[in-house]
């Protein structure tokens, strides 16, 4: 009874085995994984003048071997169109390990992620990816967290004892460090400077007692710094140029800055205390009350020898000399003149509740009836 057994075993091998082979249309086949595509999503950390992407914007994409911009590119040439709802990478990217992607908009054909060209004309909103985002075959999707690269500066101005109509008509900002082009590096947003000159802007507004609460006249800049005199702002309000030294800032990318001014019936004052540095989506204001009180003098000879100025706090304001030009307010504070003779001058301050003079050897005459 053994014996058959094995043979049975023995007869049964042969046809299993053919039943298997031959032909091989019965081969087992084992499906091939699907392409991995490289796909993105994108959401803006803070607002300016782009809250949110719109259909038919486009950005470029740069995909690196590392995490790091200046690595050689997995893939060169890369953009991502918006549809109004999700992105579309093109030419497609086919994930095969580990790779990287940095972003920046708007879309340039010649755009180096090291240093891609901005400008300050025309007004356009910066925004760049920061640290590359790492995406694989398992997760391709890149999650981009786009960031504001510019700064921007913001003014408000109201009456302090002006009894024109205050149209403003124009913004300008002129003087040593402005920059106008230069590059950005995607995955810091660090702007280098390239081209020098002025900022300007057309505005239609008039000047309210109390400034503005909206709408406030703003520009996009290039990073820069104010010494508090080097650097000007030109308001032309009823025709007339009235400049004024920026109050000292270091103005850097991706913050706004709000500069608050007086329009006096001698001039614009700078309210340099009240500068006050916001997040981008901030576009409103209310401005703190400020007392301005004006000081006349009149000094005969060359020097002149300013008073201490006190009140609640720090006091501020302009000296306007008599030749026409003007500085920031200071104790202690004097100044040569160029000729000999009387000299007229007007000293406007925020804040500034009491005089003291510890010098009137020059002095001609006070005027306190501003004061």
């Amino acid at each position: 009874m053994e014996a058959k057994y094995l043979k049975i075993i023995g007869l049964c091998l042969p046809l299993f085995l053919t039943a298997c082979g031959g032909s091989g249309e019965d081969k087992i086949e084992v499906p091939e994984e699907p392409k991995a595509s490289l796909s993105i999503s994108t959401t803006i950390q803070t607002r300016a003048v782009v809250t949110e992407f719109s259909s038919g914007d486009k950005m470029n994409l740069f995909v690196k071997n590392t995490n790091t911009v200046s690595s050689e590119d997995y893939k060169a040439g890369v953009y991502a169109s918006y549809s109004g709802s999700s992105w579309a990478v093109s030419p497609d990217v086919e994930v095969q390990s580990d790779v990287y992607v940095f972003a920046s908009y708007p879309y340039s054909s010649s755009a180096d992620a090291q240093a891609v060209d901005v400008a300050i004309n025309p007004q356009t909103d910066y925004l760049y990816s920061g640290s590359g985002v790492k995406v694989s075959g398992q997760s391709p999707n890149a999650s981009l967290t786009m960031k504001h690269a510019l700064p921007m500066i913001a003014f408000n101005v109201a009456k302090g004892g002006y009894t024109g109509a205050g149209k403003l008509t124009a913004i300008k900002v002129e003087g040593a460090g402005l920059y106008v082009t230069g590059t950005m590096n995607v995955a810091n947003g660090e702007i280098t400077g390239k081209e020098q000159g002025n900022y300007e802007i057309k505005e239609q507004k008039v000047v309210e007692p109390d400034g503005w609460t909206e709408d406030l006249p703003q520009m996009f800049c290039l990073p820069f710094k104010s010494d508090g005199s080097k650097i000007n702002v030109t308001f032309t309000i009823d025709g007339e140029d009235l400049k004024v030294a920026l109050p000292a800032q270091n103005v850097a990318g991706g913050m706004k800055y709000l500069f608050r001014m007086v329009l006096t019936q001698n001039g614009i004052v700078a309210l340099a205390e009240q500068t006050e540095v916001i997040s981008l989506n901030k576009d409103t204001d209310a401005m703190t009350g400020a007392t301005i009180n004006e000081l006349g003098i009149l000094f005969v000879g060359k020097e002149a020898v300013l008073p201490e100025l006190t009140g609640k706090g720090k006091v501020s304001g302009t000296v306007t000399w008599g030749d026409g030009t003007q500085a920031a307010y200071a104790f202690p504070m004097s100044y040569s003149f160029k000729q000999d003779g009387e000299h007229e001058v007007r000293v406007q301050a925020i804040g500034a509740t009491a005089v003291e003079f510890t010098d009137l050897s020059q002095v001609e005459e006070i005027d306190l009836s501003g004061f």
